[in-house]
Formats: structure tokens, sequence, C-alpha cells
């Protein structure tokens, strides 16, 4: 039985040889007139033309669905599928372009600095690693200012993505990008990727496949690139309007394209649809804990290295920037070749002191900075102790500073607060502990502004204290305005209605200065 199995299938295959061998002249020609430039290995000349999605406009080869809708024999409420624009060709240069993007927000040229000190702020068992980076700058710059990193993918993760696209052959080739004419797009919207470039500069610089919700029509865009019916439709289901609430898990699981990729094998979608999805890669903005009474040419910056654990459809990985930082330590004090790192002040005039050497002196300072967040209280504080050393009959209002964090461990800069109280520059601090007991009881800031709500009442509404807050705006800043909200609400005995609408006064007056972040 089996040997006739056997030859049933050799008279098939027999019967099948001419229209093989009647493929179209056209895709024939297309494939011996491919120019192969370098050294390059065989496995590159056999490669299959089915594994170069990307090279589409050279035959009259598709992949699974290009071009096509994708069945949807379940009847889903899907969204549209997006309309192509972005082209690209392969050819021969000698080298890979240098190419200098412009930021929102710059105030200053980019600079490629060096790194002079890096400093371990908290201690061996903290829950969170800190370090703070002195980095040698050409700009001007006050306290309260803030820079942007601009700082590359993870290059592994970049290299499993270009094996997974099937593209790591090509992935140093130059390349030409360009927008579809009939798609009715502008250059624009091209404006961060180069001209002329390759893969791997796309994946390392240009586009955020890690930290960035994939919205329901990129996964849309998937299952049309996705072979296996159970993926495809899967797919499909999630970028529906019945797919919701899978959506809303896989968005909060925090899945990096890789992720995704894992989730469903089948599935290689060519590299122009990923681009015309993935957003643009952002600088990081980082605040400068430093003086230029203190350091004029150079500023300090302190941030959490970010480890994000693995979990259901998710591998573990490093924050972006602080994961790149943290990779490149060493490098940083290398004697020949050190790391640098791109860097631009960022254009901001709100989160400033007043000005100290004026009648505006004597204004109270409150500020709220729990985590990195005090960073830029540092700051301040340092340049007020500079200006009291060059003028010592210069008089300040009062200062409090609310600090907090999760113990002794992850306390950081608390040689210079303890400083600062010392030499009278900080008239009060305030520090609680979330995750380790204290004799106040104190957890977050909030806890503190609510006990003493009538010292920080009077401060606010009768002294016109400026208030300064710094930190996370998902959760901390929001959980202090709506304390300020209380505080106000119970001191002067008015209905919330009232109590907020003093508190958005306040913050149009710049009586409340906020940078947060999410």
């Amino acid at each position: 039985d089996g040997d006739e199995t056997v030859d049933l299938f050799i008279d098939s295959l027999w019967n099948k040889l001419p229209d093989i061998s009647s493929l179209e002249d056209s895709v024939i020609s297309d494939l011996n007139n491919i120019q192969i430039n370098g050294d390059y290995s065989e496995d590159l000349i056999l490669t299959p033309i089915d594994s170069l999605p990307f090279l589409n406009s050279c035959s009259n080869f598709r992949p699974f669905g290009e071009g096509e809708n994708v069945d949807n024999p379940i009847h889903l409420k899907l969204p549209n599928l997006p309309k192509p624009f972005i082209d690209i060709k392969f050819f021969s240069l000698p080298s890979e372009p240098q190419y200098e993007q412009c930021y929102f927000g710059m105030a200053s040229p980019m600079f490629y600095s060096n790194v002079s000190r890096v400093v371990q702020l908290s201690k061996n068992g903290a829950h969170k690693r800190t370090l703070l980076l002195d980095i040698d700058v050409s700009f001007d710059y006050e306290p309260g200012d803030s820079c942007s990193l601009v700082l590359p993918n993870d290059s592994q993760l970049v290299d499993r993505l270009l094996a997974r696209l099937r593209v790591t052959h090509v992935a140093d080739m130059p390349l030409k990008r360009s927008c579809l004419v009939a798609s009715g797009k502008g250059e624009h919207v091209l404006s961060h990727i180069p001209e002329v470039t390759t893969l791997r500069y796309i994946l390392l610089h240009c586009v955020d496949f890690a930290s960035t919700p994939f919205k329901k029509a990129f996964y849309r865009m998937l299952a049309q690139h996705t072979s296996k019916i159970e993926e495809k439709n899967h797919l499909l289901n999630i970028s529906s309007r019945q797919g919701t609430e899978e959506y809303n898990t896989l968005r909060d699981q925090q899945l990096t394209l890789d992720d995704l990729l894992s989730m469903f094998p089948s599935c290689v979608p060519p590299m122009e649809r990923l681009l015309e999805c993935l957003p643009v890669l952002l600088p990081r903005p980082y605040s400068i804990v430093s003086t230029p009474l203190q350091q004029k040419d150079s500023i300090s910056i302190a941030f959490n290295i970010i480890d994000i654990p693995a979990a259901q459809n998710r591998r573990a990985r490093k924050g972006v920037a602080t994961g790149w930082m943290e990779k490149h330590l060493d490098s940083f004090s290398h004697a020949s070749f050190p790391a640098k790192l791109s860097i631009f002040l960022r254009s901001q005039n709100t989160f400033r002191l007043p000005p100290l050497s004026s009648s505006h002196s004597s204004v109270p300072l409150i500020m709220i900075g729990p985590g990195t967040g005090v960073a830029p209280f540092v700051g301040f504080l340092g340049h007020m102790g500079a200006l009291k050393a060059q003028n010592p009959e210069l008089v300040f209002g009062e200062s409090y500073l609310l600090f907090g964090c999760r113990d002794e461990n992850s306390y950081i800069f608390k040689e210079e607060l303890d400083s600062f109280v010392k030499d009278g520059t900080l008239s009060q601090l305030f520090v609680c502990f979330s995750r380790q007991k204290t004799d106040d009881g104190f957890k977050y800031v909030q806890d503190i502004l609510r006990f003493h709500e009538g010292k920080f009442a009077k401060l606010i509404l009768e002294e016109k204290a400026l208030v300064y807050i710094c930190g996370d705006a998902k959760n901390m800043a929001k959980d202090v305005n709506e304390t300020l909200v209380d505080i106000i609400r119970h001191e002067t005995g008015s209905r919330e209605a009232s109590a907020r609408s003093v508190v958005i006064k306040m913050r149009q007056d710049k009586q409340i200065k906020e940078d947060v972040w999410t």
C-alpha cells in the first residue's frame, strides 16, 4: 500500500511539471537580473522569493492576502484596512547614511555629549536602581529646565525582529523610501525616516515598537499577512468591535512587536506595512538636577532603570532609554571610544524659580516630588544655596519639600537634602515611605499635605506660595491635585466645585507649576 501511495504521488508530480515550467517569463527575468554586491553567502543567493515580502514591486508575486480583503467568515465589525502609502526600493551605496532628526520642543541644537560621571543613587536592595549621570553640554540652562535624550531601540531586539521578519540578509543594504503617489499622503508622514537608509537603521532609530500600545488597525493589518486561518481569525477578532475586551487586555500587557509576532507565528508582514503603522521613536525627557552656578559646562540627570518583567505573552525587557544607558555604563568611560549621548535642551519657561534677586524672592515655595521627581528641586535648592553664598544678605521665603519613596534603600539625594536643611536653604523636609512603616504613618506625599492642611492652606491662600509638582502624572500628580481641592474646601468651607475652581485658577495664574510625565 505504501509503495502504491508513493507511485501515485510521483505520477501526480510529473503531471504538474509542465505547469511549473510555464512560469511567467517576467518573474524569471526579474530573478535573474537581481544584482548581488559584496561578499554574500550562498544562503542569500538561494533565498526563495516568498521570504522577501518587501520586494513585491520587483515581480508579480504577492504574499498571502496582499491587495485583497481578508475573508470575514464570522461577520465581525472590523476597522478599515489602512491604505498603503510607503514604497521601499533597495540599491547599493558605499555606506549607511547619516541623519539628524528635528524634534518638536527643541530649545537647542542636538549635541553628542560625553558622560563625565556615573553615580548610583539608590542603595543595594532598592526596588529600582536609580542612577545619576553628569553630561557635558554646550547649552545654557536654568534650574527647572529639562533635556531630552535621543536613544535607539535595543540592538538585540532589533536583530530578533529582523530575523523574525526574514530580512536579516538585507538589513544593512541601503534602500530608498518614498511615499506612494496614489496614497494621497505627503512626504511629511515619513519625515522621521531618512530618504536613504537601511532597515536596521529604521528599526534602531526611527520607529517605536516597544513602548506604545498598538491600535486596532494594526491588528487588522497583521491579519492581512497571516497564513494560518486560526491565527488570522484571532487577529481579526482582536481588531473588531466584538474583540474589544481582548484588545484592551493585550494593550495593558505592554507588548512589543516581537511579543505579538511570537503569538502569531504565521504572521509575516512586509516592512512597508509595518512602517506605516509604527509610531515615531520619540526622545525621552529628563529633569535637570544641577544648577549652572555649580556646573556651567555640564548637567546632571537622575533616572530609574526600568525593568519590565516577563508576563503572559510578554518577554522580559528593559526600558528603551534607561536600558540603553545601563548597557553602556562602562562604555561612557572608555578612553579611546567613549559612548556618547544625543541630547538637546527642551523648551519651557514655566517650571522655574521666581526671580530670587527681587521682591519675589520672599515668596514661599512648596515643592512636591516623590522618587526621581525630586530631581529639579535638588537643582532649585542648589541654586538658592549658591546665590546665598555669593550674596549672604539675600533673603528667601520659606521653602518646603515633600519627598516620598518606597523605603530607606530608595531614599535618593538624602545627604544633599539634609545639608540644605542644615544650612537653612530648605525650611522643612517631609519624607514618607510607601513600603516601610514610619512613626508618623505617612505613606504618600498627599498624606503629608492632608495632615498639615492648615499650614499649607495658609501658605497657598494667604501667602500665595508657589506650588511645584514633579513626577508621575497618572497617579501622584492627579492625587496631589485632588488633595489640594480637599484642603481648600475644608479650610474655606466652600463647595467642591468652588474649591476646584480655585485650583484651576491657581494653575492658570502659574501659582501651581507642573513637570509631570506618564
